[in-house]
């Protein structure tokens, strides 16, 4: 059960961009409008599939800085899976043709701030889990 606490959840805005593009849509998919409220000021608040895709991985985002506060074995293993999917995410971006978009681009993005984010937090939560005295003994 922990090792499905370690599953980067930064992988659930690509899957689902995958998805989306694969169907019949394809990429224009993204542009299909979900919600359209007009405004107390005249204008017009228009949500897309793909903002919808971008909240969800600001989301994933939010609760994998979360999760990089742990301590023990599992933010090691998750910060491995993270590494894969940032990297995993980085090459479809390079070399498949439907993820050559800025929205699959902001997902790479949040992808490599995971990344960044997990590790700088590991390592300043580990640094205070060991105690040292400012005349430098333990």
């Amino acid at each position: 059960m922990r090792l499905l606490f370690s599953i980067p959840l930064t992988l659930v805005p690509l899957i689902v961009y995958a998805v989306l593009v694969m169907g019949p849509g394809g990429v224009a998919a993204f542009d299909s409008v979900l919600i359209s409220q007009a405004m107390l000021s005249g204008g017009t608040v228009t949500v897309t599939q793909g903002h919808t895709v971008a909240a969800i991985a600001i989301i994933a985002l939010f609760l994998e800085v979360v999760k990089a506060t742990r301590t023990g074995f599992a933010p090691v293993l998750d910060h491995v899976l993270s590494v894969i999917t940032a990297m995993g995410a980085l090459v479809l971006f390079i070399v498949w043709a439907p993820a050559a978009s800025g929205l699959f681009a902001l997902l790479v993005l949040v992808a490599l701030i995971d990344v960044l984010a997990g590790f700088w937090i590991s390592l300043n939560v580990a640094r205070r889990d060991v105690a040292i005295s400012p005349g430098g003994s333990f």
